[in-house]
């Protein structure tokens, strides 16, 4: 199966989510679950992932399977954000694996609230507002990680005269798509 018609059925899915629920919690709950999926694979394939070339595209290759179709989304995303490709800057993936587990808390909370609401509506609140957080603290590190490297980077780019419009595009809908973790727990509180 090409790449594209996993990436598809992965972009039209939130969508149907949202349609389909009209509780906000659950809805961000189903959600999240082919995303935890996803962090759970590259965290556990970190040291397999490799930096793609330039010009290859992912979109239109084969892949042999869902791992395979995981790998090469994480080593999409390492053309924005390189930490993620670099052994020696792994605490990145703790993001991931944060997220993975404040959403199966999240699952907990919201399930034990449909049993008993006196305290666990608090718990919700709680994994939502460090849901929050913990996205603002990967852009804080992307952000202090691109600002330090911005000098050689634009040197580098100012030497070659080229401006990649692609890697501009694709930095600002990449990080757009991260800031969800921020904005949809905050639209549930």
């Amino acid at each position: 199966m090409l790449f594209i018609y996993y990436l598809f059925i992965l972009a039209i899915y939130p969508i149907i989510t949202f349609l389909l629920c009209n509780n906000n919690i659950l809805a961000w709950l189903i959600f999240n679950i082919p995303i935890i999926i996803i962090e759970i694979v590259g965290y556990k394939n970190r040291y397999e992932l490799k930096p793609l070339k330039n010009n290859e595209s992912i979109f239109l290759q084969p892949v042999k399977n869902t791992e395979e179709f995981i790998n090469k989304i994480w080593e999409e995303y390492g053309r924005i954000d390189s930490r993620y490709l670099d052994k020696n800057r792994h605490y990145v993936w703790n993001f991931e694996l944060g997220n993975v587990i404040l959403t199966l808390l999240l699952g907990f909370a919201y399930f034990y609230n449909s049993k008993n609401s006196k305290n666990s509506n608090n718990w919700i609140k709680t994994f939502l507002i460090l849901q929050i957080l913990n996205c603002i603290l990967y852009f804080i590190t992307y952000f202090y990680d691109y600002i330090k490297n911005w000098k050689s980077n634009l040197k580098n780019k100012m030497e070659n005269k080229n401006i990649d419009y692609i890697f501009i595009f694709k930095q600002v809908l990449y990080l757009s798509i991260s800031s969800t973790w921020i904005f949809i727990p905050y639209l549930i509180l």
